[in-house]
């Protein structure tokens, strides 16, 4: 009898994560490909990445069978549709629901409620009572919005670069990581590198990574860049949290790679909003976003949180949030 596997599959911005795995939490395969944000790239772009990254997954075992996928629960940003029509095409009655990032981001920390703050390549902020999303904030795009996220962090770290070019503020070693980073013979240049470039989005997101080198450095510059995107990130997560005030039970769960960039941006945080709401308890995610898919198809089929801790910590300890 051929065995039925499991997708989880967690997309955005910055890349879409995926893991084939069977009924015992035992990890078959994995894929990942750059992000699948249709508003960000080309639709033909993502559609080739999706489809070579299914191929991978669902290539012939050495025993010459085909993994057949029993469920599939996905968090998709911008290629659900498209996601959608890959897998129906390849025909194995596959079961297909999609979850929303703060459900998945807070069932990756084994909980079903609480306020989120997801800062990523962009940033918004939720609240979620019993698995579903009642309110959001935030979430309006590079030009628009996406305060405290990684795009704002790093945009704000090429601004400082040029702030120090210029003398506006005082020399900060973000103006040399930039220059190194983009091999610039004068930081002019960064202009003519991102202007009409398609992936100009990823491209300034990438330069949180500086931000993040130069304020383990110390670099005062890159501390206030993250203090800033902090408290961002608080005003997005009390607005959420006053509209359900009386529901909120304290929980507040950050998620998203801009967290990790330096332990300033999430000790301010959780500082601006315990002076607020002395009860809140704010949480790193156990697990990155994609194990939190695998959650929400167990919880559906009726296992608790508290069972699922085991499994997981043996199954997925290479997904374990860092």
């Amino acid at each position: 009898m051929q065995k039925s596997y499991y997708l989880a599959a967690d997309g955005g911005g910055s890349k879409l994560q995926a893991v084939l795995y069977d009924e015992n939490f035992q990890v078959y395969r994995t894929g990942r490909v750059a992000g699948v944000n249709t508003l960000f790239k080309p639709t033909e772009v993502v559609r080739n990445n999706i489809e070579g990254m299914m191929k991978e997954l669902l290539a012939a075992g050495e025993d010459g069978n085909v993994p057949s996928i029993a469920a599939a629960d996905l968090c998709m940003v911008g290629a659900a549709d498209m996601m959608r029509d890959i897998l129906e095409r390849l025909g194995n009655g596959t079961r297909i629901t999609f979850h929303a990032e703060p459900v998945v981001g807070l069932a990756a920390c084994l909980r079903t409620e609480g306020a989120v703050a997801l800062s990523g390549t962009g940033s918004d902020a939720f609240f979620v009572k019993n698995g579903k999303c009642l309110r959001s904030v935030g979430g309006w795009g590079p030009l628009l919005g996406d305060e405290g996220s990684g795009y704002d962090i790093g945009l704000n770290t090429i601004k400082a670069a040029i702030y120090s070019f210029d003398g506006r503020r005082a020399p900060s070693i973000l103006y040399d990581l930039v220059m190194e980073r983009w091999s610039l013979d004068h930081l002019w240049g960064i202009v003519t590198h991102l202007a009409g470039n398609p992936d100009a989005r990823h491209e300034v997101a990438s330069a949180a990574t500086l931000c993040a080198k130069a304020a383990h450095m110390g670099d005062p510059t890159a501390l206030r860049i993250y203090e800033h995107a902090a408290l961002e990130m608080s005003l997005q997560a009390r607005t959420v949290i006053e509209s359900y005030r009386e529901l909120w039970d304290g929980t507040i769960v950050v998620m998203g790679g801009a967290w990790k960039g330096h332990p300033h941006m999430y000790d301010v945080f959780q500082s601006e909003l315990r002076l607020i709401y002395p009860e809140a308890t704010v949480f790193w995610p156990l697990y990155e976003p994609v194990v939190g898919c695998v959650v929400l198809r167990c919880l559906r089929e009726g296992m608790s949180p508290e069972a699922l801790r085991k499994p997981l910590s043996e199954g997925f300890a290479p997904f374990i949030y860092q």
